[in-house]
Parts: structure tokens; C-alpha cells; sequence
């Protein structure tokens, strides 16, 4: 049901306007972004503290050398055969 009690028409396809209004409606406001903002960036903070994107460059360094060597040695088995 509706606000207006209603009963909603599952097909019943909305208008462009109505699209907008809806998202519009459901949108954060500057405030809530401001705030959202504000707590990803310490958590940014503590996760750069404890190390966190090191180890992710790390993780990521590791697995390059790990497809350069299997490249290599896949082309190796090409070029003896």
C-alpha cells in the first residue's frame, strides 16, 4: 500500500518524474555526507596505521611476480617445443 492507503499496482510502470522524485527523496543530504565522509576518512587513517595498504601493495606486488613467472614459464614450454 501507499501513503495514501492505496493498493500499489506492481504493474503499473512510473513516470520519468516520478523516477526523479523517488530518488531525489531517498538522496543524503549535505549534512549526512559531510558526516560519511568524515568517518571514512578516519577509518582511512586507522586502517593506513595499522598497516592495511602495505599489505595490500604487498599482496599485489606478490601476484605479479607470481603471472610474470607462470608467463614465462608457459612461454618457455612453447618455444622448446
Amino acid at each position: 500500500m501507499t501513503k495514501t492507503k492505496e493498493k500499489k499496482d506492481p504493474h503499473r510502470v512510473r513516470t520519468a518524474e516520478e523516477e526523479a522524485a523517488y530518488y531525489r527523496s531517498i538522496q543524503l543530504t549535505p549534512a549526512q555526507k559531510a558526516e560519511l565522509r568524515a568517518e571514512l576518512k578516519k577509518d582511512m587513517e586507522r586502517a593506513k596505521a595499522a598497516g592495511v595498504y602495505q599489505r595490500v601493495l604487498d599482496l599485489h606486488q606478490q601476484r605479479v611476480r607470481e603471472r610474470v613467472s607462470a608467463s614465462v614459464l608457459r612461454d618457455g614450454d612453447v618455444r622448446e617445443k
